[in-house]
């Protein structure tokens, strides 16, 4: 009789054993499969994120750019009409016009935005900033002489780089923010207007791209 129930109770720690196998056996591939499928979500949402960044990072690009395109295409306009209607008139009355033309120009281009940091800014080529930090200057800022030298190394770098080959450029640099005293890094697009001496650009930081990006992400979440 004792035997007999040793072996009862023997069967049945090998018949919990089994089960516990059969068990642990069925919870793995499930396990598994829930690790690869979160795993796949996972790296899924990091490659949207990127995807996000990416495509919004070049759209920014690409605005700033044809900001400064039709900028330039329309002062190129602007003077054409001058120069035809001026044919018959004194060179005095022609400065003039040109005059109050870049003075509405300046004006405009102080009012455009992009977000809340970005703007257009407008410096000569004998180093005078007419647009700074999203404001006409009234009295021109002379660079070189600001004593603020990675100003003054920016200013070097973007003419020396347009003046080479008289093509439109991006620059990324750190630059103080519209909104307070603080810097932030940035990229800008910039273009000579010869006629007048100017270095025309507009540009955004990457604060406000990385902000955007994270808003985006945050969408993808819910």
């Amino acid at each position: 009789m004792m035997l007999f129930k040793g072996k009862l109770n023997a069967n049945r720690r090998l018949s919990v054993v089994v089960i516990t196998w059969m068990v642990i056996m069925s919870i793995i591939p499930i396990c598994f499969m829930g690790y690869i499928w979160t795993t796949s979500l996972i790296s899924q949402f990091n490659t949207d994120s990127l995807n996000i960044q990416t495509q919004y990072y070049n759209d920014q690009k690409i605005l700033i750019k044809n900001t400064v395109d039709e900028v330039i295409f329309d002062m190129e306009f602007a003077q054409k009409i001058i120069h035809s209607a001026s044919l018959k008139s004194s060179a005095s009355i022609r400065d003039k016009m040109e005059s109050k033309l870049k003075s509405e120009i300046l004006f405009r281009l102080s009012k455009m935005r992009f977000g809340q940091e970005g703007y257009v800014f407008v410096n000569t080529l004998d180093h005078k900033a007419l647009i700074f930090d999203g404001k006409i200057q009234e009295k021109p800022i002379d660079i070189l002489k600001s004593n603020n030298k990675p100003w003054c190394d920016l200013y070097k770098k973007m003419k020396d780089t347009l003046s080479s080959d008289g093509f439109g450029h991006y620059f990324e640099y750190p630059f103080k923010m519209h909104s307070s005293n603080t810097s932030g890094y940035k990229i800008s697009y910039v273009r000579i207007y010869k006629p007048w001496g100017w270095m025309i650009g507009s540009g955004v930081y990457y604060d406000e791209i990385n902000k955007t990006a994270n808003i985006e992400r945050t969408k993808l979440r819910e």
